[in-house]
């Protein structure tokens, strides 16, 4: 399965909305996503450092309980659409694929570019 940035996007999203210290997001609670790529990515953001979760069995279920420091970083230089349609514009016009560290070197060269 291919890594999807904007699904990981949107994941993060929903992780930072949880309520509280003890709630946890399933992939029953993320509309629209097909639940064993939902599975894959919550596993690969606890493989990042990204997410702190639970993952059962041989990627068959997945929760993940809040973001890490990281996760939230991220987060942060990509939750503006945009940001993130900036970000995937730049990579694409540079031929540059969309790892960990692209996408932070991006949102960093995007934030400098809007502070100018």
């Amino acid at each position: 399965m291919k890594r999807d940035w904007d699904t990981i996007r949107r994941i993060m999203g929903k992780v930072e909305a949880l309520p509280d210290s003890v709630s946890y997001l399933g992939c029953d609670a993320v509309d629209g996503l097909d639940t064993d790529a939902c599975a894959y990515h919550m596993q690969l953001m606890i493989e990042a450092g990204l997410a702190v979760g639970t993952v059962v069995g041989m990627n068959q279920y997945v929760r993940l309980q809040r973001l890490t420091w990281a996760g939230h970083e991220l987060l942060d230089s990509i939750r503006k659409d945009t940001v993130w349609n900036k970000i995937k514009e730049i990579a694409r016009v540079k031929g540059v694929d969309l790892g960990i560290d692209a996408v932070r070197a991006i949102a960093a060269l995007v934030l400098a570019q809007v502070l100018g």
